[in-house]
């Protein structure tokens, strides 16, 4: 998504892990930066792709304001301990046309039983879960104004992650790593290449016609309204 606003600049990844979109983003043209408060993907990042990351959290962050295009994260926003504080750290980084680019799940407002499919999205995991109407009122208290959001329906998503629960414990059995530990060995494994590549397929192929039933996530686009004032 962060391409159909910009082909190329300055962009900064919150929460970005062991780099592995910074350096994708990289090669497509844009000059990174990260910041994350995990010193070992911290050092990871560094070594495995040489970009240097911030070890931090976005509200305490020492980059400098109004520096990048793009300001970009990935399932953080239901994580924060204050996701307005959160935004408005991001849209403080934000250069002039730029945006907070990020996906979110909109997980809120739905009946009990999609929960159960869903498993566990219970504190401390989860903080907060999201509405689309709980989004934008979040949004608009952040001091970001809604450029765009497209949304994609999680229930082909939730249909492997049903299977997903009864298969387990026979790869467990033939000693193949587990892909939903966060290790280097699960996630170089075939079996988490594959489970990757299906998830892509339904969660976002798929999705996109599978709206209007249970669970969604979002891509979300905004602008500082500060910006858009002086425009």
């Amino acid at each position: 998504m962060d391409k159909d606003f910009h082909r190329g600049g300055r962009l900064l990844e919150v929460g970005c892990g062991r780099g592995h979109f910074l350096a994708a983003a990289r090669r497509e043209g844009f000059e990174v930066a990260g910041i994350d408060p995990d010193v070992e993907s911290v050092h990871y990042a560094l070594e495995k792709y040489g970009i240097t990351v911030e070890r931090n959290t976005i509200e305490e962050s020492q980059l400098p304001e109004q520096r990048f295009e793009v300001v970009y994260h990935v399932d953080l926003l239901s994580h924060f301990p204050d996701p307005i504080r959160a935004l408005r750290s991001m849209a403080a980084r934000v250069g002039p046309g730029g945006h907070v680019c990020f996906e979110v799940g909109l997980t809120g407002g739905n009946s009990r039983a999609w929960y159960q499919w869903e498993g566990r999205l219970g504190f401390p995991e989860h903080r907060w879960l999201y509405s689309e109407s709980a989004l934008r009122s979040l949004l608009q208290c952040a001091g970001l104004q809604l450029v765009r959001l497209q949304k994609f329906g999680l229930l082909a998503d939730l249909l492997l992650l049903r299977f997903r629960g009864l298969i387990w414990p026979l790869v467990r059995r033939c000693g193949i790593p587990d892909p939903r530990q966060r290790t280097p060995e699960a996630h170089a494994s075939r079996l988490y290449l594959l489970y990757a590549w299906l998830q892509f397929i339904l969660r976002y192929r798929i999705g996109r016609f599978v709206l209007g039933v249970g669970p969604h996530t979002a891509f979300v686009a905004a602008r500082p309204v500060s910006q858009l004032d002086m425009r």
